[in-house]
């Protein structure tokens, strides 16, 4: 229901700038911070400017913070990125305001390298939120037998954890822990601020990756949850 083709140009031009400071007892740079910003002309919406900041800060050789700011949009496919609903031969009602997604992250990022037992490995944390001013829903529990299309009607969001753990106990052996926490929530037509639908909140993986001393053979496993 209703018509989607259209017609589409985004001309754009980016400038950037690095700051890069030098540390001489760790023989690299401490501290790198970049700035950019980037300018968009799109046919259909008009004018988009979406700065971005980023930097990294090296506690010491095996210890990095990472930081990361900026705004992002996007012109949504929405048949295309839901192509699975039409095998439930649902009618598809889109909304007459219907146009680009806008949002807002940041977040952080932690990476620890280390020896345990004479053996390598590393640990990172990652943490980031993004805040939407515009994002379209994909309602199916509004009705059981349609599926609708509009803006969120208030707050949207998404937080994301991310903790990953590698580690080499023996020559050839590689182990991988991970484990991430989605918390993505929209207020739908309703006014109800709800967990967005068909979205895991945890997930974890598990993998073991050994290769024999002659590099002839690998072995792979993995387990999600």
């Amino acid at each position: 229901e209703g018509d989607l083709s259209r017609t589409e140009f985004v001309p754009g031009a980016m400038l950037e700038y690095t700051f890069s400071r030098p540390n001489l007892a760790m023989e690299m740079p401490d501290l790198v911070v970049v700035l950019g910003g980037r300018v968009d002309w799109n046919s259909r919406f008009g004018w988009f400017f979406t700065p971005r900041l980023s930097a990294k800060y090296n506690l010491n050789s095996e210890s990095v913070v990472r930081l990361s700011a900026g705004r992002g949009f996007r012109s949504p496919n929405l048949v295309a990125e839901n192509i699975s609903l039409l095998a439930s031969n649902r009618p598809l009602h889109f909304a007459a305001d219907l146009g680009y997604e806008d949002g807002w992250n940041y977040g952080v990022n932690f990476t620890q390298n280390f020896k345990a037992l004479g053996r390598s490995g590393s640990f990172n944390l990652d943490l980031y939120r993004t805040d939407f001013t515009r994002q379209v829903l994909v309602d199916v529990d509004q009705s059981p037998t349609d599926v609708f299309f509009y803006n969120a009607a208030g707050q949207s969001f998404s937080n994301s954890l991310l903790a990953t753990l590698q580690y080499n106990p023996v020559p050839g052996l590689d182990v991988k822990l991970a484990y991430k926490w989605n918390d993505v929530r929209a207020m739908f037509s309703d006014g109800e601020l709800r967990t967005l639908p068909l979205i895991a909140k945890h997930r974890g993986l598990i993998t073991l990756d050994y290769t024999t001393p002659d590099k002839k053979w690998m072995f792979n496993t993995n387990i999600q949850i």
